[in-house]
């Protein structure tokens, strides 16, 4: 397992250096194995003892050594402590309520808590005195219920904070633990009795049902719901349960005195153990994995899915929290779109989103591409396009273009997702030849676009002989044809079409011998090729003719 410690300053936004084996590196890893675990520290004596996903992206943790809720992004950054309004409260477990807040349980203090997430603490008292509240979830009435460890109580907060029943447990049933929401149709909630060894529920309506376990030293804590089947910890066996029919329980052996209990990605269940471990089960309870955590006696206790897919551990004895991988590598849900989509011009600054994913990303690359038309086959990276913008060029001028994005957590980063091509800048019109080139008026003229055409002609030629006239253009592509037209008096000789080549048109004219003696003009006009970016032109030379 690969061992990652970080620490922090304060609650600063920035992500502090991390001693891996003794070097310096940075959170996150660009690919994590399932297992491998960073550490975050939380304060001196803050204890952490439960985490929890909140609505608002980030990690929820409860700190009785320091009376304080944390909230953490999932960079593993405290962005705020929030005290807490009783000293000592002994702050324990903490679920997302129904109404968006964060509901906790303060042991010390006989009360349930509410934060917003804005920070807003506001304390509730249990009228069972020294109850003990230990854990709380929400229920399917949109009531909070927690479990009075020594009060040997269910308890039903309403969101508006009153306490409107504390339901007794059956005769026998002593220090209850762990409580979940039941299964989906259910109106129960299910709870671990871990004096006595004891899984049982609660309706809604306060009628109790329920089991022993195979043994009253069996000590169930952690309880989940995992797809419609009941699955607790039995630390006192060393094994996990599942609640079968709400009349018997199967066993499954682990290994491992564990604690606490909570859904993983892919309806795998995590757990954490005495021997300073996270397991992961299958959704059998089959053990896929045991992952040693990196600091001795952290004392693992609650545990929870984060919003970026890993899971979030808080570490008591070790004064932090750790991120656990669970390589569950992200997927997208919904496509980058791009902004603007229409009425694009060379220099014109698009930005994508980044899509929806199936968990909260820890960053994002980005790759835009050019495509010849919106089949995406003929779509091709643009060097250096790897910004959440791009500003238009002159090459995407009659093309589509599309916007990659990669989302990246500690498990890896993920396949790309791509945006739907949009129409780039319209392609330039290309001006028609003119047809009527500006008169000659010396050996060298331009055909625009900077670039330039010259008559090379001989300065003598005598009646017969043949010699040889260049045309040479500084464009080396410049297409088309060219036509020399030799003029004495009033006789002429044309010669049209003659092909450009590599910037040049080479002609060997040969005298007639009746061809007037003296000076013969020789005008080179050049016709552009269709669609061509150069203009026509025309250039002139003289050549001295004798006998």
């Amino acid at each position: 397992m690969t061992v990652r410690t970080l620490s922090r300053m304060s609650v600063s936004p920035l992500i502090a250096g991390a001693l891996v084996f003794g070097t310096l590196a940075f959170a996150p890893p660009s690919q994590a194995a399932v297992g491998d675990a960073a550490l975050f520290p939380m304060g001196t004596n803050a204890a952490p003892q439960d985490v929890v996903a909140g609505p608002d992206g980030n990690l929820w943790v409860t700190n009785p050594g320091s009376n304080t809720i944390a909230r953490v992004s999932t960079a593993g950054v405290v962005l705020q402590n929030y005290s807490l309004p009783t000293a000592n409260a002994g702050v324990r477990d903490i679920t997302v309520g129904p109404d968006n807040n964060l509901w906790f349980t303060m042991t010390n203090a006989n009360q349930i808590g509410r934060i917003t997430t804005a920070g807003v603490i506001t304390a509730f008292n249990i009228p069972t005195a020294n109850s003990q509240p230990y854990d709380i979830t929400t229920g399917s009435d949109g009531a909070l219920w927690f479990t009075e460890f020594a009060g040997n109580k269910i308890g039903r907060i309403t969101t508006a904070g009153a306490v409107t029943n504390e339901y007794a447990l059956p005769a026998g049933n002593t220090a209850p633990w762990g409580i979940v929401n039941g299964p989906t149709g259910s109106s129960r909630v299910y709870y671990t009795s871990s004096g006595n060894g004891f899984v049982g529920f609660l309706t809604a309506t306060g009628q109790f049902g329920g089991t022993a376990t195979s043994s009253t030293g069996s000590s169930p804590r952690g309880i989940v719901t995992n797809q419609g089947n009941v699955w607790f910890t039995m630390f006192g066996l060393s094994q996990v349960g599942n609640l079968v029919n709400d009349a018997t329980v199967a066993s499954i052996p682990i290994g491992q005195q564990a604690t606490y209990m909570a859904l993983g990605p892919n309806n795998t269940m995590w757990i954490t153990t005495a021997s300073n471990s996270v397991m992961q089960l299958s959704d059998r309870g089959a053990v896929l994995g045991n992952y040693a955590l990196p600091v001795a006696n952290a004392q693992p206790a609650g545990l929870a899915l984060g919003p970026d897919s890993n899971m979030w551990v808080a570490l008591p004895g070790a004064n932090a929290i750790a991120r656990v991988a669970t390589a569950a590598v992200l997927t997208n849900s919904a496509a980058p779109t791009v902004s603007p989509a229409t009425g694009i011009a060379v220099g014109s600054v698009l930005t994508t989103t980044n899509g929806t994913w199936s968990a909260t990303p820890s960053s994002y690359t980005y790759q835009w591409q050019r495509c010849t038309s919106t089949v995406t086959s003929t779509c091709a990276t643009i060097a250096g396009a790897t910004a959440i913008t791009y500003t238009t060029v002159a090459a995407d001028a009659g093309q589509f273009l599309r916007s990659g994005v990669t989302a990246v957590n500690a498990s890896g980063a993920s396949s790309p997702a791509y945006s739907a091509p949009i129409a780039g800048p319209a392609a330039t019109p290309t001006p028609a030849p003119n047809p009527n080139p500006r008169p000659a008026t010396g050996p060298t003229a331009s055909i625009g676009s900077g670039a330039t055409m010259e008559l090379d002609a001989p300065a003598k030629q005598k009646r017969t002989k043949r010699k040889m006239y260049d045309v040479i253009f500084s464009a080396t592509d410049a297409q088309g044809t060219v036509t020399l037209q030799f003029r004495s008096g009033s006789k002429r000789k044309t010669f049209t079409g003659l092909p450009i080549k590599d910037g040049l048109v080479e002609f060997q004219w040969k005298v007639t011998r009746k061809w007037p003696v003296g000076n013969t003009s020789v005008v080179a006009t050049f016709v552009p090729a269709s669609g061509s970016k150069y203009t026509a032109a025309q250039v002139t030379d003289t050549v001295l003719i004798r006998n």
